[in-house]
Order: C-alpha cells, then structure tokens, then sequence
C-alpha cells in the first residue's frame, strides 16, 4: 500500500503541469493621445488612449492596467485601471486610462517639445491578466519612441 501511495503522489504533480494556461506573448502597447481631464495648481489629470496590440493566438483577457511615462529619462506620470478588457487573437484594442502629471513637470516638457527639441519617451507598466488560476498574473510591456512637431529640426 505504502508504495501505490508513493507512486500516486509521484503522478499528481506531473497530471497539474497539463493545467497551466499557454505562455503568452507579449503584448504591445502604445500611446496614441494624452486628453486633458482635471487641471489643478500641482497636478493634472490627463486621459492616456493607449492601443493594446496582441500578437498570440489566444485572446488577452485583462482585468485592469498599471504604467509609468517617462521622458527623458525622468519620470512623467503614472496611472492604474481597474477596468476589464479583451484584446482578440492577433488583433488589437484602444483602451484609455488615468494618467497623473506633475503640472511642473508637464509645462518643463510642452516647453521642451514647443522648443523643437522633441521629446522622448518610455511607456511601461504590466497589464493585469483575469483567467480563472492565473488571476493575477502580470504581463509586463514597454514601449520607446520619440515625438518631434512637425516643421521643426
């Protein structure tokens, strides 16, 4: 009996790896607008609209967002969302979330970009995913680019 015992503990975790949800591929996020919400003496409250592109075969069901935006090297803002979405299979959605901006900062930046310097940028944070188990779960992203206005070297 003791050996069926040990035999039958040896089997259980190897039948749970069959379990586990398929590894997914990162996903792609980008920041398409930043819409002002809330004016305030010492911070801002802006709207970031945010494309989330997923390149695996297997739908992205999330339950919420959490990002940082940098530029320049030197933080920007942050935002959480605890708002539920589904990016398709192969296929991508636009999302918006709160996105909080010192105003100091803010006006150094418009200056920079009005300046026609440009701007660089680093958008990265984890988009929270819901399936069953693996609630909890994060997929971690990040995104570099630069915005430059138009006419300006």
């Amino acid at each position: 009996m003791g050996v069926r015992l040990f035999l039958l503990l040896l089997l259980i975790p190897a039948g749970c790896t069959g379990v586990a949800p398929p590894r997914t591929v990162p996903p792609e996020v980008r920041l398409l607008d930043l819409v002002p919400v809330r004016l305030g003496l010492f911070e801002q409250e802006l709207e970031a609209r945010l494309r989330i592109v997923n390149p695996d075969t297997v739908p992205l069901a999330a339950r919420g967002i959490r990002f940082t935006l940098e530029t320049e090297g030197a933080p920007l803002g942050s935002g959480v969302d605890d708002t539920p979405f589904t990016v398709p299979p192969l296929g991508e959605t636009v999302i918006t979330a709160p996105l909080y901006v010192s105003t100091t900062t803010l006006v150094e930046r418009i200056l920079q970009l009005a300046g026609g310097r440009g701007i660089t940028y680093r958008l990265a944070g984890d988009i929270l995913l819901a399936r069953g188990a693996a609630d909890g779960e994060a997929l971690p992203f990040e995104t570099e680019a630069s915005l430059r206005l138009p006419g300006t070297s």
